[in-house]
Order: C-alpha cells, then sequence, then structure tokens
C-alpha cells in the first residue's frame, strides 16, 4: 500500500465567524456519499467518522495550511493554525479553525484576515481538503435491488490509515462548500505525480541527463 500522502477536499463552512478571535467554527472537513473527485474512491460515513476520531486525539489540533504545497511551491509561510473541536454534524466531519496570530506576519500578506473575510462574506468561494496517508481501501459489491453503476459500488471506499489536517483550497474533492454544504481534492495532482515519478526514476534521469548538461555547460562555457 502506498503511504504517499494524499489530500480529500471539502468546500464548505457551516458555522459562524469570530474575526475578534480569529475563529471559525465548525468548517466542513469531508461530507460522505459521494466521490472523491479526481481520486477514484468512495467517501463514506465510516471514513468520515474515522476523521473525527482521529482529530480528536490532539489537544493542540491539527495543522492547517493555506493551499497544498507542490512541486514549485514550498509549506514554509503558508501555515493558518490549528483544528480543534472535531465533531459529527449533519453526517458531516467538522472542525474550528483557529487562526494564528503569527498569519498576520506570514511572507504572503495577512492570510489570517483575508480567509476571515471570504469565509464571512462569501464561503462557498473555498473549501478544505484533508491531508492522510491512505490505508487499503474497502470495496462493496451491489447487492439484489441496488444501483450497480452507484458510486458506492463502482469506486473503492477510501480508509484513513495517518490523518495529518487540512489545507484551506479553491475547489474539492469531498465537500462543497466551507460550511455545511461542501468535496476532497488534490489541486496539484499532476505536479505532484511527476516529482514522485523522477523521484522514482532518480538514477535513471541522472544517467541520461548528466552528460547531456554537462556537454550543454561546456559548450556554452
Amino acid at each position: 500500500m502506498n503511504k504517499e500522502r494524499i489530500s480529500f477536499k471539502a468546500q464548505a463552512f457551516s458555522g459562524s465567524v469570530d474575526k475578534e478571535n480569529r475563529v471559525i467554527k465548525e468548517v466542513v472537513l469531508i461530507e460522505p456519499n459521494r466521490e472523491a473527485s479526481g481520486h477514484g474512491l468512495f467517501v463514506d460515513d465510516f471514513m468520515v467518522n474515522q476523521v473525527v476520531e482521529l482529530g480528536s486525539q490532539s489537544q493542540i489540533g491539527f495543522k492547517a495550511r493555506f493551499d497544498h504545497p507542490n512541486a514549485c511551491t514550498s509549506a514554509m509561510g503558508t501555515q493558518l493554525g490549528r483544528l480543534k473541536n472535531f465533531q459529527l454534524k449533519g453526517g458531516k466531519a467538522v472542525a474550528d479553525l483557529h487562526i494564528g496570530e503569527f498569519t498576520k506576519d506570514a511572507p504572503g500578506g495577512d492570510m489570517g484576515k483575508w480567509l476571515l473575510s471570504v469565509a464571512a462574506e462569501d464561503p462557498d468561494q473555498v473549501g478544505f481538503s484533508i491531508v492522510f496517508t491512505q490505508a487499503e481501501p474497502e470495496t462493496f459489491e451491489a447487492s439484489e435491488g441496488d444501483d450497480a453503476d452507484s458510486p458506492e459500488f463502482l469506486y473503492p471506499h477510501a480508509r484513513i490509515a495517518s490523518f495529518f489536517g487540512a489545507d484551506i483550497v479553491d475547489k474539492g474533492a469531498a465537500t462543497s462548500s466551507l460550511f455545511e454544504d461542501g468535496i476532497v481534492g488534490r489541486p496539484n495532482y499532476m505536479a505532484e505525480q511527476a516529482v514522485l515519478f523522477v523521484k522514482e526514476k532518480e538514477e535513471l534521469f541522472r544517467t541520461a541527463l548528466e552528460p547531456l548538461i554537462t556537454k550543454m555547460f561546456n559548450e556554452n562555457i
């Protein structure tokens, strides 16, 4: 089983925005009974409960970042704060986002202030994408009377091995909005796969490219 970290997104806030204390309450992290777009996996109630159970195990909360890092960007300077008070609400996994004061001095500007404004004015613009390593998925066969073409039976049901937190993104795979109506996503999937491929074939790339780079360097010198 591939232990690479993956992410699913839920687009929605279902709670309230406390700008003074920099807290967004009851952000939707993941919701059930849907395909995780772009992942070929199905999100069910079991996985949603896993998020709540695993998220409740930390006293200090789980990390939240501003977008996913990818092949071209680092996670440094994107830390938003901590997700706390994980709970099940309306069948969805929700938590409270506590935005750190340190975001006021972030390299890219005050991300926290911007997010608080978006959450208050137009929460459907953004959503959360959980970050986790995958356990062995489960598959289920349709019984008599079931719709065999339903995503529930077409796709394996995702399972979590380790939970790391969630990142704020613009569009997700397992929620439909920041609050109660939100899906789970992975916006930089192609870049991530390219980096993984190069890492796996590192020796091959080195053998093939080093002579070419050396030749180009010598000719230009």
